[in-house]
């Protein structure tokens, strides 16, 4: 039986396949097209270069289109196509990786019957959770508390006041050679 979630935290979720070489910018916008029906707001990305001789002062830009951003009707879908990957997000609400999965498979398979053999690196998955932790001003947060991922700060430091906190770590798993990434940091209330 799967989890369901009926509040997750999860603001969006994405499933990425990046590729080890570029599929043409003609055969991503075929793409685009095929799903217009499904995803009928378009964006196109876009790539800005520039160049400064410093000696010169020459200056040189340059904009290159790199893939498109579809959204679904209720803009709670996102399929980004793009030279470099094949991204599927889901906002929130999130119900569950099933649904999440199954929409990235269906859309997958679209786009490899329409842009053909796409050789892949990778693949990624990311989730960005939002979990607000209520914090009258001048009381501590003990990070520990809410999360059994983290630093345990010396009492003396943790009661100075949470203003900023940020953790990185890479974990490689050598059962499934997997490589786990795990970001941790605070941001400012929405009100």
């Amino acid at each position: 039986m799967t989890e369901h979630y009926p509040k997750a935290p999860i603001t969006e979720a994405i499933i990425a396949l990046h590729f080890s070489s570029a599929p043409s910018i003609k055969s991503l916008e075929k793409f685009a097209d095929k799903e217009k029906k499904n995803f009928p707001k378009r964006e196109t990305l876009h790539s800005i270069t520039a160049k400064i001789d410093v000696k010169t002062a020459k200056q040189d830009a340059s904009v290159e289109v790199v893939g498109f951003k579809l959204t679904n009707p209720d803009a709670g879908l996102i399929l980004q196509v793009s030279r470099s990957q094949f991204g599927v997000s889901k906002l929130a609400p999130y119900d569950r990786w099933e649904e999440l999965f199954g929409s990235a498979h269906h859309a997958w398979e679209i786009f490899k019957s329409t842009v053909g053999h796409v050789g892949l690196s990778r693949l990624s998955t990311r989730f960005i959770n939002r979990i607000d932790i209520p914090n009258k001003l001048g009381n501590s947060i003990l990070l520990n508390d809410y999360f059994s991922l983290g630093l345990v700060l010396p009492k003396a430091v943790s009661e100075m006041g949470l203003v900023q906190f940020g953790i990185s770590c890479r974990l490689d798993d050598p059962k499934n050679s997997l490589l786990n990434i795990i970001n941790i940091n605070t941001v400012d209330p929405p009100l």
